[in-house]
């Protein structure tokens, strides 16, 4: 039975549609029920206050028991910390600003150095989130071993001249682009849904849907305050 990383690196490798839900809580329950619900990757954010390496180690352990597997952002593309990190046991690395398809090989190479046993499944995934980069797409694209793009519609807004929040229709059409010349490369690629719009993200052949759990659970609580309120006032 293929396991959760072998799963996710072949539905990469097949475009297939995939689901990831971002925890902005160090919870290994938390990932776990996720896990369980069906996303096909937890992805833990270590670039702006995540958990501690700990914390990883537990939430790694938990979504490969809900069936997921794990993507990990580190805070810089440094190899100690890259080695740090997948030591942990997460199932793969989404590498924070790439440009090149230089950096995308070097990120590679410290992958197939680091990951023991099974690196050939250990998934790697460039975050596209500067004019450079998007400049640089079809390098980047070009380079054998990358699984997937995902593209980060604030900074790359940042990069543009124009205002992080709230996400203005230029950049959101730079990114459907990418997601175009991306699937014309045959290479996945996504982005957060609640940004670039789930039915504008499929029509431009993006297949990564990437979610928050805090978004998610804060707006189920919201419809549920809401529809105590409509009850009781009947």
């Amino acid at each position: 039975m293929p396991t959760p990383r072998q799963t996710f690196k072949a539905k990469l490798a097949n475009l297939e549609t995939v689901t990831g839900i971002g925890v902005n809580q160090p919870s290994p329950s938390l990932v776990e029920f996720l896990a369980n619900q069906g996303f096909d990757q937890i992805f833990i954010d270590c670039e702006h206050a995540g958990p501690g390496i700990e914390s990883v180690v537990e939430m790694a352990r938990a979504a490969r028991a809900g069936g997921a597997a794990t993507i990990l952002r580190p805070w810089s593309r440094e190899p100690g910390l890259v080695r740090h990190f997948l030591d942990a046991g997460i199932d793969g690395l989404i590498a924070p600003d790439i440009e090149t398809g230089e950096q995308v090989q070097q990120m590679l190479d410290v992958i197939a150095g680091t990951a023991a046993g099974d690196w050939e499944n250990t998934h790697f995934i460039a975050l596209v989130e500067s004019q450079r980069g998007i400049d640089n797409l079809d390098e980047i694209l070009s380079v054998k071993g990358l699984d997937a793009i995902q593209i980060g519609p604030v900074d790359l807004a940042l990069s543009m001249g124009l205002p992080r929040r709230p996400v203005s229709d230029e950049v959101k059409e730079v990114s459907l682009q990418a997601f175009r010349r991306a699937r014309d490369a045959g290479v996945s690629s996504g982005g957060p849904v609640w940004m670039l719009g789930l039915e504008e993200m499929v029509e431009a052949g993006a297949n990564i849907f990437m979610y928050m759990s805090d978004n998610l659970l804060g707006a189920a609580a919201k419809r549920a305050m809401t529809d105590l309120k409509k009850a009781q006032n009947r």
